[in-house]
C-alpha cells in the first residue's frame, strides 16, 4: 500500500530571478522564511519508504534499500517543477525518475 509523505518546495528569490527550478526536502528548513516555502502531500509508490539516514535527516529509499533522492521533474524529466523520485544520482544516464502523485496542497 502507498504511504503518504510531506514534501516542501523551496522557491526562493534566486530561483524565480534566474529560472532555477525549486528543491524538495522532507522537511522543512528552520533558517528560511515561509514565504519561501509550500508544503504538499503526495503517495509514495509501493515499497518505498522514509527513513532517517546515516546523519539523522529524512530520505526516501526504495524496496532494495537504494536511496532516492527528491529532484524536480525540470531536471530529471526536463518538464514542469515538481517532485520527482531517481533512484541513484539525477546525473546518472541510467536514473529512473518516478513521478509522485499529489494528494493535496497543505496550509500551514
Amino acid at each position: 500500500m502507498a504511504s503518504p509523505v510531506t514534501i516542501f518546495a523551496i522557491k526562493t528569490a534566486d530561483c524565480y530571478q534566474f529560472g532555477w527550478p525549486a528543491s524538495y526536502r522532507l522537511e522543512e528548513p528552520h533558517s528560511l522564511s515561509r514565504e519561501w516555502i509550500t508544503k504538499a502531500e503526495y503517495e509514495l509508490p509501493d515499497g518505498y519508504e522514509v527513513a532517517e539516514n546515516a546523519v539523522g535527516e529524512p530520505t526516501i529509499y526504495d524496496a532494495k534499500g537504494n536511496r532516492c533522492p527528491l529532484v524536480s521533474g525540470r531536471k530529471a524529466l526536463g518538464g514542469d517543477d515538481f517532485p520527482v523520485l531517481v533512484i541513484g544520482t539525477v546525473d546518472e544516464s541510467a536514473r529512473e525518475p518516478i513521478t509522485l502523485k499529489k494528494i493535496r496542497d497543505l496550509d500551514w
